[in-house]
């Protein structure tokens, strides 16, 4: 965590540190692998089974926990800005903490299939199940990671606007998930082609 104990203890900055932070491993754990593959032509995926479910496990389970603290600190600042004093009352530590505990369990088990079912197959780390393969393509992405999330900003968005009437912190928002979304759009889309480094 960090030193700034301002970081800890105010909920909207306390989340948006762990998206942060969850981005920064989801970033390791991929340029990493990248840079062995392409740089060193390393693939240890492809060899240990163990770093083949791991990795599978971190995709699925690291972004999902960013986004998900991204779109609470979201939601946080509209409890923060709501004239309801019942509501500001919603946005305390205690609670945060909570939710993350809470978000943490739902990550783990969501992601836990891939542990069981990630096999290394012709030289490939794939996960081996149709089935989940479909889900975590289809509904994984397209709902926890692109329209829920984005609805959720969306709607939040709009009320905390109403709330303080600042039009910046809705574009803001549209602007910090749109690249995110985009990806996962561009991604699925083309997970059936066959592409090049660059692509």
């Amino acid at each position: 965590m960090s030193t700034k104990r301002s970081y800890r203890t105010k909920p909207s900055t306390f989340f948006m540190m762990l998206s942060a932070i969850a981005g920064c491993i989801h970033l390791i754990n991929g340029t990493l692998a990248r840079i062995l593959t392409i740089g060193f032509n390393i693939d240890l995926t492809r060899t240990s089974i163990g770093l083949c479910k791991l990795r599978q496990f971190i995709y699925i389970v690291v972004p999902g926990f960013a986004i998900t603290c991204y779109w609470l600190s979201t939601i946080n600042q509209f409890l923060v800005t709501s004239r309801s004093a019942r509501l500001r009352q919603l946005s305390n530590m205690k609670l945060v903490y909570r939710t993350i505990v809470i978000i943490i369990i739902f990550w783990i088990v969501h992601g836990t299939p891939t542990l069981i079912f990630a096999n290394i197959e012709s030289g490939a780390c794939i996960i081996d199940n149709s089935i989940l393969s479909m889900y975590y393509v289809y509904v994984h992405f397209w709902s926890f990671c692109t329209i829920i999330p984005i609805s959720i900003l969306i709607i939040f968005g709009i009320l905390a606007y109403r709330n303080m009437r600042l039009l910046t912190n809705v574009l803001l928002i549209l602007i910090g998930v749109a690249p995110y979304a985009l990806f996962n759009i561009y991604s699925t889309s083309t997970a059936q082609w066959n592409k090049d480094i660059e692509q």
